[in-house]
């Protein structure tokens, strides 16, 4: 259930600083917020908790030694699906009740060249991971419990590939981000052994991780920095053609290259979707871009931040104070970084 309400927006930043220094409450404006289960990943843990409260409602208690890469919720199910790899060279796929946290059943499968520990999800039983020599692109099946790998080696699909891959963030719904130094391209994967080039994109350049829009659709950014230009624009994974949004900002060259970038939306007077770019730069700096125009900057060097995200909180009426939630989401947080 959405509330519409003037909201306070909060973004959280994850990374390893004092969390005192993390909490910025700068901007108030019209924001939906929404009742939603949070999953929160301390390795091997996976624990969910109601937004509101943010007390633990369960942990199932997974392999004490597995490496969770992604933890996802497919539309309209009950299954939460925890998937990583234990040591360098078996996959594992967890399906957990999400209401209970019974863990309903466990698939791996041994894949004998190893990988390296990178993986991205891109369909919701499709999974692509690196290899050990990050060499080959690796896709993972786990459809009905059963698990089947597929290789692919990058020189082949990318003729001017030398050197060592990375994958980027995962963007879901059949894409694949992966940098290979000089360019990262976009490949549209179809079922398990299908790989296709859509986009490649020069260096400097980041990616963000997709952001839902709707069951069918999802946003991302893709910003690339020009000398003291950095031109971001926003695509739909359905439309990978055109552009949605196209704009260009003026940089301070001193402050380095865009390092990670995060994406959000809010909804606009004529009910469509506008959006707004969170920036991390090189020297650790932070920019909150909207509309062509840096609304805010953040100049003391805020370590390294590893996520990003965004909580709107209510707004007090009986029953709910603001003051209970935000010394709840402190609580959590704190533990949640003491954790680590």
């Amino acid at each position: 259930m959405a509330i519409r309400a003037f909201l306070g927006l909060m973004i959280l930043l994850l990374f390893s600083s004092t969390i005192s220094t993390a909490l910025f409450e700068d901007q108030v404006g019209l924001a939906d917020w929404f009742v939603d289960p949070l999953f929160s990943l301390s390795l091997p843990v996976i624990v969910t908790c109601p937004s509101l409260s943010f007390a633990p409602l369960w942990n199932p208690g997974l392999h004490d030694v597995l490496e969770i890469q992604q933890v996802f919720q497919p539309h309209d199910s009950d299954t939460i699906y925890a998937l990583g790899f234990i040591g360098s060279s078996e996959f594992v796929a967890y399906y957990v009740n999400y209401k209970t946290g019974e863990v309903l059943e466990q698939s791996k499968a041994s894949f004998e060249s190893g990988f390296c520990g990178e993986a991205s999800l891109v369909s919701d039983d499709v999974v692509v991971a690196l290899d050990a020599s990050r060499t080959y692109l690796v896709s993972i099946s786990f459809r009905n419990g059963v698990i089947n790998f597929h290789q692919m080696y990058i020189p082949e699909l990318i003729p001017e590939f030398s050197g060592k891959a990375t994958l980027l963030p995962s963007m879901h719904n059949g894409i694949l981000a992966v940098d290979i130094a000089s360019t990262i391209v976009m490949l549209r994967v179809k079922g398990v052994n299908e790989l296709k080039i859509i986009e490649k994109i020069n260096h400097p350049s980041a990616i963000s991780d997709a952001l839902p829009l709707s069951k069918e659709q999802q946003a991302f950014a893709i910003l690339q920095h020009d000398e003291s230009r950095i031109h971001y624009k926003v695509k739909f994974d359905t439309d990978l053609t055109s552009e949605v949004l196209k704009e260009t900002i003026q940089m301070d060259g001193q402050r380095g290259n865009v390092d990670k970038v995060f994406i959000n939306n809010y909804i606009r007077t004529d009910k469509t979707h506008g959006f707004r770019v969170l920036v991390v730069m090189e020297d650790h700096s932070l920019l909150l871009v909207q509309q062509g125009e840096i609304v805010w900057s953040r100049e003391d060097g805020l370590a390294s931040i590893v996520d990003s995200t965004t909580s709107e909180l209510p707004v007090e009426k009986e029953g709910v104070s603001v003051a209970e939630v935000e010394h709840s989401l402190f609580e959590w947080l704190k533990v949640l970084f003491l954790s680590h």
